[in-house]
């Protein structure tokens, strides 16, 4: 199993409300396919942001780092309510940038 920890930031500081992390749990199953191997999301709000730690089963070709960004990716684009709540997720090539 593979490990990747992703965050979420706010377009407006909330309370860190657990139900915020919950929200999003749910909306990242509703978009999630049989070919992202995702096993287990855990998520937890701060007040400006929303910490995931996304579990993927190991694949020969798993790129976890990539499944992550481009589940978080489709969830946000396919979701107003991720778009109205969070900014958009960074591209995976910026994470490697300083």
């Amino acid at each position: 199993m593979h490990l990747v920890h992703a965050s979420l930031t706010r377009r407006q500081q909330g309370r860190g409300d657990p139900e915020d992390a919950t929200e999003l749990l749910d909306v990242l199953w509703a978009h999630a396919t049989e070919t992202d191997h995702l096993e287990h999301v855990r998520g937890m709000a701060h007040p400006d942001r929303v910490d995931l730690l996304l579990f993927f089963r190991q694949t020969p070709a798993a790129k976890p780092d990539h499944q992550a960004a481009d589940l978080l990716y489709r969830c946000h684009r396919a979701s107003p309510y991720l778009q109205a709540k969070y900014q958009a997720p960074q591209p995976l090539g910026s994470l490697d940038q300083p």
